[in-house]
């Protein structure tokens, strides 16, 4: 397993420097641009609350998105048919989040799956309502391909989930990377939630009973109009309104508090430490890979003492951990150093030294090329425009000459 996990770690340095040759490649090619009032009402488009995010993988289609306000935040993803020789055309759109009643404004990070089947969209409010938690909202659907009709075909579902501290981020080159499936990290909770036929095989009927993994498998179908009623709850995910057609769901979770809390107490007691308890801990992915192992690592805060009369000392640790999506285990390859540090020690915040390090270690850069081809609207809370958004695969990129802001 060691080996595998040095393998690991060496193919993300390997991919981080294509990468980042790939983005100073890109830096030296002349790009021909096209004003966006050439080919679009823009200012209809955009007063009419319309945010142009980017173009698909394949740059057959530019994808935007609107909010509009009256009870609630009600969003929508909208595709334009991209046509050098015509002006863009609106070919479909969908309701996002669909059966939520939003109250705040939402980030969105939305990413095409890289057998371009789907598109995963993914909403958190960035207003922290609760000092514990953060709402977060997912949207699964097909992707548009030429012909729009396929959407008729496929089925949309969309689901809630609470993000606890220290709120650790959605990384779609990583979510995304196992096909057929979005991969969460809820912060006390890793879900693989398999919406595809052939996905759904990956995840085990039934997790062995020493393991922290639960496994639900949801047939929906729509009623009456095409809706489900009522919503069908899977803790700590909520699956609500598919659209059409009928689909098997399989969602399967780790535990990561009662995963946490068995090895710690088998770890301690190799090292002659009685384990008491957990403080705080702070959860990332690292990597999911083709084959449906998820490695994680945990920044652990424990109590613990060397005999029962003692009092207990704050340790802190590092673990890194494989979680195998087809059996439901959870390994551990890597436990640090336990070091004392001054309580109270809580993990609150995601630029913790340790958290910061590992991410850095394992980055890597999103670029055009990327497996996943992903983007937000993280410029709408800055105040500004993008300038221009490139083609995937041509030598060209819309500009926003007239709408910067």
């Amino acid at each position: 397993m060691e080996r595998s996990f040095v393998h690991i770690l060496e193919r993300r340095k390997t991919e981080q420097y294509a990468a980042r040759s790939n983005s100073l490649l890109a830096s030296m090619v002349t790009f021909t641009a096209i004003d966006l009032d050439d080919i679009l009402d823009a200012e209809r488009v955009l007063m009419d609350g319309h945010v142009i995010l980017g173009f698909t993988r394949n740059g057959q289609h530019l994808i935007s998105y609107q909010c509009h306000i009256d009870a609630a935040h009600v969003y929508s993803l909208h595709w334009w048919r991209f046509d050098l020789r015509s002006p863009l055309h609106h070919v479909h759109s969908e309701e996002l989040f669909r059966g939520e009643k939003i109250e705040h404004d939402l980030h969105l990070i939305i990413g095409q799956t890289p057998d371009d089947g789907f598109v995963v969209v993914f909403g958190s409010a960035l207003d922290r309502l609760n000092e514990d938690c953060r709402p977060c909202y997912v949207t699964v659907l097909p992707s548009c391909n030429v012909e729009a009709t396929t959407f008729e075909k496929q089925c949309t579902f969309h689901f809630k989930f609470e993000l606890l501290q220290p709120y650790p981020p959605f990384s779609p080159s990583l979510s995304l990377s196992l096909t057929g499936c979005v991969v969460l990290n809820t912060g006390d909770s890793l879900v693989v939630l398999c919406y595809a036929a052939d996905a759904c095989q990956r995840v085990p009927q039934s997790a062995p009973s020493s393991s922290s993994t639960h496994t639900h498998q949801l047939f929906i179908e729509p009623s009456e109009g095409g809706s489900i009623s009522p919503g069908y709850s899977v803790s700590p995910s909520q699956l609500l309104l598919p659209l059409e057609g009928c689909t098997e769901v399989c969602q399967s979770t780790l535990d990561i508090e009662h995963w946490l809390s068995n090895l710690l107490h088998s770890e301690l007691t190799k090292r002659g430490v009685l384990f008491n308890s957990v403080n705080d801990y702070d959860m990332q992915l690292i990597e999911v890979t083709s084959d449906g192992h998820v490695v994680f690592a945990v920044t652990v805060v424990l109590e613990a003492c060397k005999s029962s009369s003692c009092i207990a000392d704050s340790l802190t640790t590092l673990i890194v951990a494989v979680w195998n999506t087809h059996t439901g285990l959870a390994e551990c390859i890597e436990f640090e150093e336990l070091k004392q540090v001054c309580p109270p020690h809580r993990i609150r915040s995601s630029t913790t030294s340790l958290t910061l390090e590992l991410r850095k270690m394992w980055h890597t850069p999103m670029s055009m090329w990327s497996s996943v081809r992903a983007f937000s609207n993280h410029t709408v809370f800055t105040g500004k425009s993008l300038h221009s958004i490139s083609h995937p695969l041509l030598p060209l990129a819309v500009v926003f000459r007239a709408h910067q802001t």
